[in-house]
């Protein structure tokens, strides 16, 4: 099944009329199934929020532009970078960037990794991310 949003399941599900995915853009209005396309998306510029519904994100997230990214709180949201990724769960190549209220870790984390914040969370300077780290 594939809603308007361009999500897809494999599962038995009931589409309703919403246009709603879990990842929402506050200053467009425009709602996203990954984080990555609400970053990607044209409409989203240096300066906006964004803001994570509950839940679990498998994906890696490149964040290259100036952003507020909230997720609903440590343990609520959790992004998991998959194995064989690009190498961090959340890269980010843009200043000024806050990230908060998520758990961040990756598939496949043992304790060797998991104090290796550069498999979870990378970055140049100027930002701020206000997550757990595993």
């Amino acid at each position: 099944v594939t809603d308007a949003n361009g999500c897809t399941t494999s599962t038995s599900a009931t589409v309703a009329g919403s246009l709603a995915g879990p990842v929402h853009s506050i200053n467009t209005g425009l709602n996203y199934c990954t984080i990555q396309a609400a970053i990607s998306a044209v409409s989203t510029v240096n300066g906006h929020t964004i803001t994570v519904d509950a839940g679990t994100y498998n994906e890696d997230v490149t964040v290259n532009k100036q952003l507020t990214i909230l997720g609903a709180g440590i343990g609520s949201s959790i992004v998991s970078g998959p194995i064989g990724g690009g190498g961090s769960t959340f890269a980010l190549t843009s200043s000024n960037v806050v990230i908060d209220g998520f758990t961040i870790t990756r598939a496949g984390n043992n304790t060797t990794d998991w104090n290796n914040a550069g498999l979870n969370c990378y970055s140049k300077s100027g930002h701020l991310c206000r997550s757990k780290i595993l």
